[in-house]
């Protein structure tokens, strides 16, 4: 916005003969015209749903989980819904410079940071994975969409994205393209968002006639470690997520053990080897699918898979407290990936299972469906 001033370095811009009453005048006048050009500008950035000192970020309370959903729908595109009846508010498409690209990866979003800012990241078979960050309004639009500094990655499948609660570092995890009969390991790649600087971990967890990949990551104690859950499938080729790697009817040959791990995310990367197991999974007809950190740090919320799913909140090791189930009913076996979340307070969950036939959030001791418009969901946020 242009602001008249009047500059009086020495007087030499002031005119011969101008009397201060003519100077009290122009500023008045450069008061009216500021607060026409304000006024303007306010009912601007009203319509977005941007309001001067208005906070945008989508966070929940005691009594209500946050307002807006934010999912990654069949078309790549960002889609916000409101909390409360389902209706999208906003839906917007991959960025000008991905339009060109097939975008036949999942995309996925992450929760957002304690500054309101989630992560989101697309990618293409052969082509890098690009990570951006957006905000929403207080009205569920999608503002300041942009890319990160160093937010390119080399082609992964099977990601998953964190971001840290002040939104310095974003985490990205996943297995590079495999062709058949290879088992690359997985890897966790730590981005800073001021500098762009990479930390890259990877190898050191392989076991014999297995395949390992990285199925969930959350961040814990700020930005200095990582969780994630290791998960080692048979047969080979099966995708992470997969009815043949869980062990389902398509093709048994034997249940999927996984772990939660802890990563210490310091220094210049290192092997996965260094991360140490908080918790094992070995049972057989459900299978782990998910396993991100609750809101006070001292346990995991998990979704475990299968002919029935449950979600259910497991204290660490060296913490108190008693198992808790917290969601469960009738599953079914995919070969689409099921997706878990949690807002930043841990009170409230997102969960998605088998393609959209489940979709909804839980807290105020249940579950509370929401519409998946197009049964083609990969992840989702709030």
């Amino acid at each position: 916005m242009a602001v008249l001033s009047e500059r009086t370095n020495a007087g030499q811009d002031r005119r011969p003969g101008r009397s201060r009453r003519y100077r009290i005048a122009l500023r008045v006048a450069a008061a009216a015209v500021g607060l026409v050009l304000a006024g303007g500008a306010i009912v601007t950035l009203q319509e977005h749903g941007v309001l001067p000192g208005r906070a945008i970020a989508d966070s929940g309370t005691a009594s209500s989980p946050p307002p807006y959903v934010v999912t990654i729908d069949g078309a790549d595109d960002i889609q916000v819904q409101a909390t409360a009846t389902g209706k999208v508010t906003d839906r917007v498409g991959p960025p000008a410079a991905l339009r060109e690209a097939e975008l036949n990866r999942p995309a996925v979003v992450a929760a957002p940071a304690r500054s309101g800012r989630f992560a989101v990241a697309w990618g293409s078979q052969g082509d890098p994975i690009r990570i951006y960050t957006f905000r929403l309004t207080w009205i569920g639009r999608v503002t300041e969409l942009g890319q990160i500094p160093g937010g390119v990655v080399h082609n992964l499948v099977g990601y998953r994205l964190a971001i840290t609660a002040d939104g310095a570092k974003v985490a990205i995890a996943g297995s590079p393209e495999r062709p058949y009969g290879a088992r690359p390991p997985p890897r966790i790649i730590v981005i800073d968002t001021a500098t762009g600087r990479h930390q890259t971990w990877r190898g050191g967890l392989a076991r014999p006639d297995s395949q390992l990949s990285i199925l969930s990551l959350s961040w814990r104690r700020g930005d200095t470690r990582l969780v994630f859950a290791a998960q080692w499938c048979k047969p080979l080729q099966a995708e992470p997520y997969s009815s043949q790697c869980a062990g389902g009817s398509k093709d048994p040959p034997s249940w999927a053990v996984a772990q939660v791990r802890e990563l210490a995310a310091a220094g210049a990367g290192g092997t996965l080897a260094a991360s140490r197991v908080l918790l094992s999974f070995t049972g057989p007809r459900r299978a782990l699918a998910q396993a991100i950190l609750g809101g006070n740090e001292n346990s995991v919320l998990v979704l475990l898979a299968g002919a029935r799913y449950s979600v259910e909140r497991i204290a660490l090791p060296g913490s108190h407290g008693r198992p808790a189930r917290l969601s469960a009913g009738q599953g079914h076996w995919s070969d689409q990936p099921d997706f878990l979340s949690t807002d930043s307070s841990g009170r409230y969950l997102l969960i998605g299972l088998d393609d959209g036939t489940r979709f909804g959030w839980i807290g105020r001791g249940g579950f509370h469906r929401l519409p998946d418009l197009n049964g083609q969901l990969t992840s989702a946020a709030w």
